[in-house]
């Protein structure tokens, strides 16, 4: 049975895939399911919780896909590399010292918030008057000294997170298509085929499309 896979390609794509057909397919489905859907959240009235919470896995998998490994039993490690790699230092989005404590913070209080409770925690503010992907507050000591070892709360901008993700997304595509980034490739090659199922066989329902719409 034909099934849709991406927005622009159905399972076919899959059967016997080389390495490109696997960047396209990368390429439609974070755009299609991700990147698209979040804009459009971003656009509409009171959409920013409901952005962050579709792009936050972005900086996991990406991490993961870097690695070519899959992140089991170390999300947290995966999530803020990943972070890293999206608002580094080199970036102009954040220094990375902030970059390393928002990631913490996103991932225990928005990542977490969201998956456990339905909803970010106390600690998680939006607004879009400050052109920062993120602030930063923290507590401060008995001598007045800002305790920067743990985040008080955190302000995000999630029109610039979507920036920053979309910008690190294009990017990464591109750098993919390069024949010379040979381990690059390579890693998303093999988690790929991995999360993938390539070579496993068909895992759709076992039945035709005329069966599967037609029942008896």
């Amino acid at each position: 049975m034909k099934q849709k896979l991406t927005p622009n390609y159905d399972h076919e794509k899959l059967d016997n895939p080389s390495l490109a057909d696997l960047i396209d397919v990368f390429e439609d489905a974070w755009k299609g399911y991700i990147l698209v859907p979040a804009q459009v959240l971003l656009n509409a009235p009171n959409g920013d919780i409901a952005a962050i919470a579709l792009l936050s896995p972005y900086f996991e998998t990406i991490e993961a896909l870097y690695q070519g490994k899959s992140s089991d039993h170390r999300f947290g490690e995966f999530f803020t590399a990943g972070f890293l790699r999206v608002f580094d230092k080199n970036s102009g989005l954040a220094d990375e010292r902030d970059a390393k404590n928002a990631a913490k913070a996103i991932y225990k209080n928005v990542r977490n918030g969201v998956a456990h409770r339905g909803f970010p925690t106390d600690r998680v503010h939006f607004q879009r008057t400050n052109r920062n992907a993120f602030i930063l507050t923290y507590p401060r000591l008995p001598n007045g000294q800002l305790d920067t070892a743990s985040v008080h709360s955190i302000v995000f901008n999630a029109e610039r997170i979507y920036d920053g993700v979309n910008w690190h997304f294009a990017h990464y595509v591109k750098a993919l298509r390069q024949p010379h980034e040979t381990t690059l490739r390579d890693n998303f090659d093999r988690l790929m085929r991995s999360e993938w199922g390539i070579g496993k066989g068909d895992n759709v329902v076992g039945m035709t499309e005329e069966e599967f719409t037609n029942p008896t």
